[in-house]
């Protein structure tokens, strides 16, 4: 089979339609699925990188783990498989769902020096942190984390891809296939790593979408000077050159990126009220609301829980009951008490 894949069909189901994206690592197509009548995103390996002998059990052991990871901010991964190819031998592909969604690198590409706001850095991290506390506590490492492997979309949840390929694809050699910026320690020393190694990650992604750039050097980072306090302390954490000072779970992060986001959005908002009045006079009584009791109040809404309203006890009036009734005996057949 030649290295041209476009308009042949793939597995009997997935007609391969035109070129999108790749890399060092992979080649990914947008395919059309005759059988569901839809597309997908067909990520194709590349060939050469495919001969070590336990490359097919270990990229089939990772690729029945993420068929399992079912998330809002995870691109769900559809199927898998392999087929064989004359000039490169044997070949290993994923199918992704499809989303019409560029990259985050893409986007931060096309802003040139602008920034994103806070708001929208802190919320963009907040997904990926959510992201990996569940596929954490699923058992399963990133190890990649960084733009390239977000997908961003106005007003809709930042998602993140490939999980794990950098470990399968890279193996002793990470650092020559992944981001060194991104590379925990452990990961430039081909140590072993784990869900540290992606809070890491997610501190370098939160710097740089606050300052516009990853922090610098080595070991202990040097962080842009004009990051507000509040990021600075998290990103220093989660960045830190020895995994026990860092986060021990994405989980714990995720705690402290709520109660930034909601310290910032009630700052922004002292009175407590997003939308004023209409008049621009008089709010209502609960809009005049401290900012400390705003961002108390917001931290549950940001984590995706319902705020539940305290229940009120309604004054009913008491049954009606009959009175001034003449009373029977209570003998069978009793005549009326006078």
């Amino acid at each position: 089979m030649s290295t041209d894949y476009i308009g042949r069909v793939i597995g009997g189901r997935y007609e391969i339609r035109e070129r999108i994206g790749g890399g060092r690592s992979a080649t990914v197509y947008k395919a059309f699925d005759v059988h569901c009548d839809c597309y997908f995103a067909f990520k194709l390996i590349h060939g050469h990188l495919t001969t070590a002998p336990d490359f097919i059990e270990r990229f089939t052991q990772l690729a029945k783990s993420l068929v399992g990871l079912q998330h809002l901010n995870i691109v769900t991964v559809q199927d898998f498989g392999c087929l064989d190819d004359d000039e490169n031998g044997q070949r290993c592909y994923i199918v992704y769902e499809y989303l019409d969604k560029p990259t985050l690198r893409a986007r931060l590409a096309a802003m040139g020096e602008q920034r994103l706001s806070l708001d929208e850095a802190l919320r963009i991290t907040t997904d990926m942190t959510r992201a990996l506390n569940y596929a954490h506590t699923e058992g399963v490492i990133h190890g990649d984390v960084r733009p390239a492997n977000i997908l961003v979309k106005a007003k809709e949840p930042a998602r993140l891809t490939d999980f794990g390929l950098l470990r399968l694809i890279g193996g002793e050699d990470q650092a020559a296939f992944g981001h060194p910026a991104y590379l925990a320690p452990e990961q430039r020393q081909n140590a072993p790593c784990d869900q540290r190694s992606d809070v890491y990650a997610l501190g370098v992604l939160l710097h740089e979408l606050v300052a516009g750039a990853p922090p610098t050097g080595n070991g202990a980072l040097t962080l842009a000077p004009d990051l507000p306090d509040g990021v600075a302390r998290i990103v220093r954490r989660a960045t830190a050159p020895e995994p026990d000072q860092r986060y021990r779970t994405a989980e714990m992060m995720l705690d402290h990126l709520l109660v930034l986001a909601g310290l910032h959005a009630a700052l922004r908002h002292p009175s407590g009220c997003i939308h004023p009045t209409a008049s621009g006079g008089r709010q209502r009584g609960h809009a005049r609301r401290s900012a400390a009791q705003a961002a108390k109040s917001r931290a549950p809404a940001i984590a995706g829980h319902a705020r539940r309203r305290p229940l009120r006890r309604r004054h009913c009036r008491r049954p009606w009951r009959r009175r001034n009734l003449p009373t029977r005996d209570r003998r069978v057949g009793g005549a009326p008490r006078s």
